[in-house]
């Protein structure tokens, strides 16, 4: 029988989407290199010809996600017709939007990334996505200034803050969704968290205007999610993929 070769790349995929999988479900520590070995189905040869260490395939998978996020968001850069307020608006109705219609099985993948034993893919994940996504604000940033509605003197620097910013928001509010002793008004902690980031994300800007980056009836959704703690059929089937947190 002939054997049939695949493409580096489509190998490479499977392997990195096999990989996605058992870290989202075992944990990137409890997951061994023969984890991934017995569920791509290839020898270990194969899989050091692709990476070489555990390491270095959380690097690959990590750097995936960010990719897969800022091609989501990269036509709002593009956007001649849209002020630098407008496209930070953009960037948050497109992610917002996309997961919130999805967010079933983000509280499911919420609920494996943020255990102790994610935390190395947890942090990586952070970094790759502010050092991409952090691109992707230094041009609004600076598109802000050139149009005197941003005050910084400090370009790429404040780019990344604003991420770090948007990214201890998006953590904030994942924590409030996975306490399962939480008995508080969800909905108003949400806002207050939301409120809360948008002024300090305006004060780094030296922007004078509001920041109304969430749209609080779809907060509504999410904290129905959480008071329902029902799995996605997904949790239920066992079957994991990929997320942008």
């Amino acid at each position: 029988m002939t054997r049939t070769l695949k493409d580096p790349e489509v190998r490479r995929n499977e392997i990195i989407d096999v990989a996605q999988g058992l870290f989202l479900t075992k944990g990137y520590e409890s997951t061994s290199v023969q984890d991934v070995l017995n569920g791509a189905g290839i020898a270990k040869g194969t899989f050091y010809h692709y990476f070489d260490s555990k390491m270095e395939l959380l690097d690959a998978l990590v750097a995936r996600l960010a990719d897969s996020t800022f091609a989501a968001v990269e036509p709002i850069i593009q956007d001649k017709n849209m002020s630098a307020p407008e496209k930070i608006h953009a960037y948050f109705d497109t992610i917002m939007q996309w997961k919130t219609e999805n967010r079933r099985f983000f509280m499911d993948i919420g609920r494996v990334i943020f255990q102790d034993e994610n935390a190395i893919y947890r942090e990586k994940m952070l970094r790759a996505a502010r050092k991409q996504i952090g691109s992707f604000f230094t041009i609004i940033i600076r598109q802000g200034l050139e149009e005197g509605v941003f005050s910084t003197q400090y370009l790429p620097e404040m780019s990344q803050i604003v991420y770090t910013v948007m990214f201890s928001m998006s953590e904030s509010m994942m924590h409030l969704l996975l306490d399962e002793a939480y008995e508080g008004d969800m909905v108003a902690d949400f806002e207050r968290t939301v409120r809360a980031h948008e002024f300090a994300i305006a004060r780094i800007l030296g922007y004078g205007g509001e920041l109304n980056l969430v749209d609080m009836d779809a907060m509504k959704l999410w904290a129905e999610v959480a008071a329902s703690n029902e799995p996605s059929p997904a949790q239920r089937a066992g079957s994991s993929n990929g997320a942008h947190l």
